[in-house]
């Protein structure tokens, strides 16, 4: 089982579990040091954890101190490329049961909380986009304008 959560940036963090340890995860969640919340975008963490202060400018951050990751069963897929595998996506927790308001999944249900109450629904699309890197003249049929020959099989 693959529990993932993002951080402050984005970036997918994971743990694997055996299968026998899932059901505990469920019920008591993962233990997570806090300095996995503090990473900058070359993985290392922002703040000096160790410093007189930091407890003071964030509150629970101080001194590497643990988190819970409580994976949420509504998000359970088998994942299509490893049918033997599960994943679950979760959210880190104070041990004091305080949620972590630096949880990037948190500010978007809040987010989507204070919406919910001015409009009755949201709706997202979605921006494909691709790219041409090199056109070759000499590919295009003349007639139609479109990739011709050895180019189209390779643009398909």
């Amino acid at each position: 089982m693959r529990i993932g959560w993002c951080d402050l940036h984005g970036v997918l963090r994971g743990k694997t579990l055996m299968a026998h340890a899932v059901a505990d995860a469920l019920h008591e969640g993962i233990g997570l040091v806090s300095t996995v919340m503090l990473k900058d975008t070359s993985d290392r963490t922002a703040f000096k954890v160790f410093e007189p202060g930091l407890a003071d400018e964030l509150p629970g951050f101080g001194q590497a101190n643990n988190l819970m990751l409580l994976p949420d069963p509504a998000s359970f897929r088998v994942l299509p490329w490893s049918p033997s595998t599960a994943w679950m996506q979760a959210q880190p927790w104070f041990d004091d049961a305080e949620p972590v308001r630096l949880d990037t999944r948190r500010a978007l249900q809040t987010a989507l909380g204070r919406l919910a109450r001015r409009w009755p629904a949201l709706r997202c699309g979605l921006e494909v986009e691709f790219h041409i890197y090199r056109i070759d003249e000499h590919a295009l049929d003349p007639q139609s304008g479109r990739v011709a020959g050895r180019a189209a099989a390779a643009c398909r």
